[in-house]
């Protein structure tokens, strides 16, 4: 793995290289089978047309010079993500100027992080998840300090992970999730420090990974 600096100038300039078509790349880490499929169908509460707009962060930032990316684990309740790794991010507000400004404001709001110590770099291909009826836009931030965080009640932990963990294929397996209703299935999903990261978060890291390759 490179040091943090040469990372972050490798990154910069796979983002300003010209972007190529991403679905095959969310495809790679779908967690929809048949049955998976047919239990989204039926839950679906609106139409892509009608989704709802939300963004979310990948903050990267250096922890002894590595960089790092955050996640978080999502307090339990009785929402469709409830429990789930993922992005800090949600909703996009009346208020919010830009999809960056949402993810942001929700990264401000659920990690403490400091707006103004986050460089956007760009974005990543927007998707739908059809369980929250959400049209996701990943924003790409860096922190050229490690961070401090501050959780609020929507996030259990964080969850802090060296960006070459997620590179190693080795760390890219299959688990048995439970999703809410209590089905089961087995899933694509990157493992790491015991940690199951799948569905809308494995498949914005897919496309990631593939700019670093």
């Amino acid at each position: 793995m490179h040091n943090f600096d040469n990372f972050v100038s490798a990154l910069r300039e796979s983002l300003n290289n010209e972007p190529k078509p991403m679905s095959s790349l969310h495809n790679k880490m779908s967690p929809v089978t048949r049955k998976l499929q047919n239990y989204l169908s039926k839950n679906k509460p609106g139409s892509q047309k009608k989704a709802r707009q939300s963004a979310v962060l990948i903050l990267i930032y250096p922890i002894d010079n590595i960089p790092h990316i955050l996640f978080i684990k999502r307090a339990k309740d009785k929402t469709v993500h409830s429990g789930q790794i993922s992005f800090p991010g949600g909703k996009k507000e009346d208020t919010d100027t830009s999809h960056v400004v949402t993810a942001l404001r929700e990264a401000d709001e659920e990690v403490g992080i400091s707006i103004d110590s986050i460089e956007v770099f760009g974005q990543l291909t927007k998707f739908y998840i059809p369980p929250s009826n959400f049209e996701v836009h990943p924003v790409i931030g860096v922190s050229f300090k490690q961070p401090t965080f501050v959780t609020n009640h929507e996030v259990d932990r964080i969850i802090e992970v060296k960006i070459g963990d997620l590179t190693n294929s080795q760390n890219h397996t299959y688990k048995k999730i439970k999703i809410s209703g209590g089905n089961e299935y087995v899933v694509p999903c990157y493992y790491v420090n015991k940690e199951v990261i799948w569905g809308a978060t494995a498949m914005i890291l897919s496309e990631l990974m593939n700019l670093l390759e």
